[in-house]
């Protein structure tokens, strides 16, 4: 294996998709799941890539990327894995989205239930 090809590989494995996640998570805790499914349910990889495709167009319209430079990086991480390791990487990305989103919806809706409460006292 030459140089380029084990820093490459070595950047692949590096990455943790955080901002991926966060935005893919955003998706959730909206109640739009959507996105998750097409990745997840696409019969091979292209799909799952054009349906990522679809979810950061969609984002763009919706004001979701908060960190475009970072996820430019992770996009590109991400789709060279995809080809190397297949459908498995799409999977753990979209559990961790998911269990992010609907900590982040957990969260907002117990927050408002507190201020409920707390105006309730008042």
């Amino acid at each position: 294996m030459s140089q380029s090809s084990q820093d490459e590989s070595q950047k692949v494995k590096t990455y943790t998709f955080e901002n991926m996640i966060d935005l893919l998570a955003t998706y959730v805790s909206n109640s739009e799941y959507g996105v998750l499914d097409a990745m997840v349910n696409a019969h091979d990889i292209e799909g799952s890539l054009k349906a990522l495709y679809n979810a950061v167009r969609y984002a763009v319209t919706k004001g979701y990327i908060t960190k475009p430079n970072e996820l430019y990086g992770e996009v590109n991480a991400f789709t060279e894995a995809v080809r190397r390791y297949g459908k498995r990487i799409i999977y753990e990305i979209a559990i961790k989205a998911l269990v992010k989103g609907y900590m982040r919806a957990y969260e907002t809706t117990k927050a408002a239930s507190e201020e409920q409460e707390s105006v309730r006292q008042g």
